[in-house]
């Protein structure tokens, strides 16, 4: 780095990287519970909540892993690397996987993961 006192601006404005939801991933969600624990095979849902919210007792008492999937499209891939997927409240903790790809683990505030290397035009 070199500075010099030539300069004639006391200040500059640097642009502020905005940000812009890409995708909301409402909806059409399927939701998978091991077996032999009192929860169903397999759910579909169109929104996401606590498992202490729903009204069958084999999801409201469900203790273990469960697997939420889904499957969205892009028709045009975003031009930055930067894109992040933000989950909301995560009760405990989440892996997220894109394409089969692992992403990350969260379990703590902020649950944001970059995703951009992991999307692809099409189906996701």
């Amino acid at each position: 780095m070199v500075l010099s006192n030539t300069a004639q601006d006391e200040s500059v404005t640097l642009n502020k990287n905005e940000e812009f939801p890409l995708l909301e991933l409402n909806g059409d969600w399927s939701m998978d519970f091991k077996s032999n624990r009192g929860a169903p095979a397999s759910v579909a849902s169109t929104e996401l909540e606590s498992f202490t919210e729903y009204s069958g007792d084999g999801i409201r008492y469900f203790s273990g892993v469960a697997t939420y999937r889904r499957q969205f499209e892009l028709e045009v891939l975003p031009k930055s690397d930067r894109v992040v997927l933000d989950l909301g409240k995560v009760a405990d903790i989440a892996e997220v996987l894109i394409n089969g790809e692992p992403v990350g683990i969260v379990w703590k505030a902020p649950c944001e993961l970059g995703v951009g290397a992991y999307l692809r035009q099409g189906a996701n």
